[in-house]
């Protein structure tokens, strides 16, 4: 095969492929300026406490499939919603899927470690919130569900020295 036929070979396969994930910009259906709308819209229902809004708004906009970015903020609303409303399985779903596609987003670890700390799922809240310690943003909250998950498993000598960092903070 020629060159020519090869690159137009790569150049189709790459639209195609683009087109079909979203990621294509001329394939678009909607810009950016829609998804960012859709977002504070979303933001304003969960400001007034309105999780039934905010559930069925992120729900038709993931089944849009916004960009990549644009879910995230969608699954920390969505997540938080469902806490709010003591749906802690879908929490847990939402966070564990965010957990995977964001794990830069130290939201989504942290929630996951409090719903399993205030389950009693206290080896996980531990896992988590060890984790946590490792980056900057720890805070005295994260030394603090380190503690009581150490208490809650009876190291108590580690989870005083955990307490002790948490106050210090």
């Amino acid at each position: 095969m020629s060159r020519k036929k090869i690159f137009l070979i790569l150049v189709l396969t790459i639209l195609f492929n683009s087109a079909n994930a979203g990621a294509f910009w001329l394939f678009r259906g909607e810009s950016k300026k829609k998804y960012k709308a859709d977002i504070k819209a979303i933001k304003n229902d969960y400001d007034k406490h309105n999780c039934a809004q905010v559930i069925e708004k992120v729900n038709k906009f993931l089944e849009r499939k916004p960009p990549f970015g644009f879910k995230e903020e969608a699954y920390v609303y969505l997540g938080s919603c469902y806490e709010k409303r003591n749906e802690t399985d879908r929490a847990l779903a939402i966070y564990g899927l965010a957990n995977t596609l964001y794990p830069d987003n130290n939201f989504f670890r942290e929630s996951l470690a409090n719903i399993y700390l205030g389950a009693g799922f206290f080896e996980k809240s531990l896992f988590l919130f060890k984790e946590l310690t490792k980056t900057e943003e720890a805070s005295y909250k994260t030394y603090a569900g380190l503690a009581k998950s150490y208490a809650s498993l009876g190291f108590y000598q580690k989870a005083r020295e955990n307490y002790y960092k948490a106050l210090n903070m």
